[in-house]
């Protein structure tokens, strides 16, 4: 099997080396690819980019885009409004969101419970919208969105807030908002610019928890300030681990036996503490 990643700068990804580390510890013999494309390319050429491997994901800024590229969309890819991971049904693309699933894990592996809590969430791309379903989907009783420019929000944005109960505004409001989970989803903070923070950090004392979906660097500078100020933290490794595990189950069509996606776990944590005690 063959599959890649597509995206528009990957220079930041783990995903390659994650997918390697499963492959290998199921025995599968698969390759994993990275593939930049531009928005001409992918507007232009999506099709015949889609013919060269038996399966993809989608990352930043494509999770919207490549549903005209494709022929199915899943029922819960089709709630979220955004795809993630191609699975090929005969001659047929399907699109489907595991970003949702992935994220959920995450939420688990901190024991954050968020029923009847308020949650706020930066940024509105692709990965926002699974963060946002799923946030509703465990009982927050308040969803903030917040977006630089809320005027430009396109309307298939705009109908899924709706759809999710979620309340767009904008950063002044940021910094009038308190809630128990702050989200980033935005790409701010990421590799290569780690000394940047998408918020001030008298902000992060409105929020209890805060997440980073970014997972390179493994702690952005606002989880850093956010560790300095006592708050829960987590980053957004799980979430892009847990995601990529459900994406081999959509290509294979069997599912990963939890002590084996432990076991691929542990073996990514290892890898990463000899990296970063280097």
């Amino acid at each position: 099997m063959k599959a890649a990643l597509i995206g528009e700068k990957l220079g930041h990804s783990y995903s390659k080396w994650i997918h390697e580390i499963s492959f290998e510890k199921q025995g599968i013999a698969a390759s994993y690819d990275l593939l930049e494309i531009s928005k001409e390319d992918l507007k232009n050429k999506g099709k015949s980019i889609l013919s060269l491997y038996d399966g993809y994901n989608v990352t930043i800024p494509y999770k919207v885009e490549i549903l005209s590229h494709i022929d199915v969309i899943s029922e819960e890819a089709k709630r979220i409004g955004a795809v993630n991971t191609l699975v090929k049904k005969g001659k047929q693309w399907m699109g489907k969101n595991t970003d949702y699933f992935g994220f959920s894990k995450l939420l688990e592996s901190i024991d954050i419970n968020l029923k009847d809590k308020e949650a706020v969430v930066l940024g509105t791309g692709g990965a926002s919208r699974a963060v946002i379903t799923c946030l509703a989907d465990k009982g927050c009783s308040s969803i903030y969105v917040v977006s630089r420019f809320p005027s430009s929000v396109d309307a298939s944005m705009l109908s899924f807030l709706e759809q999710e109960k979620a309340v767009l505004c904008d950063y002044k409001k940021l910094s009038s908002l308190q809630a128990e989970l702050l989200v980033n989803t935005t790409p701010v903070g990421m590799f290569p610019h780690n000394e940047k923070m998408p918020i001030e950090s008298k902000i992060i004392d409105s929020f209890n928890v805060v997440i980073d979906i970014i997972y390179n660097p493994i702690e952005t500078t606002l989880l850093l300030e956010a560790k300095k100020q006592g708050k829960k933290t987590a980053n957004g490794l799980m979430m892009l681990i847990y995601q990529a595990l459900k994406a081999e189950e959509c290509w294979l069509g069997r599912e990963i036996e939890e002590e084996k996606c432990k076991e691929i776990i542990v073996c990514i944590e290892n890898q990463l503490q000899k990296i970063y005690s280097l």
